[in-house]
C-alpha cells in the first residue's frame, strides 16, 4: 500500500516526512493537531510514546501517528526513513492534492546486497470487514495493529499474527484489494515451532482447524484453517525448525 503519487479524496491532505539515518523526528501535538494514518515508504523506523512504550516497523507497514500519544519517531534503519501520512484538513483549507513520489535514491549499505525485499504486507480480499477482523483478532490471535478510515468510504484494518514481521490488511476503498474476490487468497504459510500446540490454541479459539498432515515428507508438516470467506491459511512445522532453532 501506497499514498504517494495518488490522487486524493477532496479535504484529505497528505504529507512526507524524511527522517536521515540516525536522526530522530520530536512529533508535536501542537503542530500536528490530528491523528495521521501512515505508511513507510521506505527504511525503518521506531515509534516512541509519552510513556516510553516503543514500536517498530519496516517499510510497507501502515500504522497510526497518534497525536495524544506519540513523542518522537527514530530512524533505526540504514537508509533514510519515508513516512507518507495522510489526515482530513478543517472545512475551510479542504482542497484535492496530489503529491508526487520522492526523488531522493535510496541509499546502499557498504557491502550490503545491491537490493534486498522484505515481504510485510499482505492483502487480504474479505466481504466482511467486522467479521473477518473478529475472526483473526479473537479467534484467530492476531494483533490489531490499525483500525482507522482516512477518507469517505475508505477502512484500513491491519493485524498481525503472534511472532511476525508480516502482516495482513484487509478493508474497503484499497488500490488493488477491490479488484479481489473475497476468498481467493489460498495457501499463506504461518510458520509454528509445534504444530500440535499451535493446532489445539486454534482449535480452542474455535478456529476449525485441519488434521495434521505429515504426507509431504522430510520432517514438514501441516495443517490447514480458512477464515470466514474461505481464505486459507496453512500452520507448517519444519522438523529443523523447532525449540532453540526456530
Amino acid at each position: 500500500m501506497t499514498f504517494v503519487g495518488r490522487p486524493l479524496p477532496e479535504g484529505i491532505q497528505l504529507d512526507v516526512v524524511h527522517i536521515d539515518v540516525g536522526s530522530t523526528l520530536g512529533w508535536s501535538a501542537g503542530a500536528r493537531a490530528a491523528n495521521r494514518l501512515a505508511v513507510l515508504e521506505r527504511g525503518r523506523i521506531e515509534l516512541i510514546s509519552n510513556n516510553h512504550a516503543r514500536l517498530a516497523f519496516g517499510m510497507g507497514a501502515v500504522f497510526v501517528l497518534a497525536t495524544n500519544d506519540l513523542s518522537e519517531i527514530r530512524n533505526t534503519g540504514s537508509q533514510p526513513a519515508v513516512i507518507t501520512t495522510v489526515h482530513r484538513l478543517p472545512s475551510a483549507v479542504r482542497s484535492r492534492r496530489h503529491v508526487e513520489a520522492p526523488t531522493q535514491p535510496p541509499i546502499k549499505d557498504e557491502g550490503a546486497p545491491a537490493m534486498q525485499m522484505k515481504l510485510e504486507l499482505v492483502l487480504i480480499p474479505v466481504t466482511d470487514i467486522d467479521r473477518a477482523k473478529a475472526f483473526y483478532s479473537d479467534q484467530a490471535g492476531f494483533a490489531v495493529d490499525v483500525d482507522v478510515t482516512p477518507a469517505p468510504n475508505v477502512r484500513v484494518v491491519q493485524m498481525t499474527p503472534p511472532g511476525s514481521s508480516c502482516s495482513v490488511t484487509i478493508g474497503t476503498g484499497l488500490p488493488h484489494l477491490s479488484d479481489m474476490p473475497p476468498g481467493s487468497i489460498k495457501g499463506i504459510h504461518l510458520v509454528v515451532d509445534n504444530i500440535e500446540r499451535a493446532r489445539e490454541e486454534l482449535v480452542s479459539r474455535g478456529v476449525a482447524v485441519g488434521d495434521i498432515d505429515d504426507s509431504s515428507g522430510g520432517g514438514v508438516r501441516y495443517a490447514e484453517f480458512t477464515d470466514p470467506d474461505g481464505n486459507l491459511f496453512l500452520l507448517q512445522e519444519m522438523a529443523w525448525r523447532t525449540g532453540d532453532t526456530y
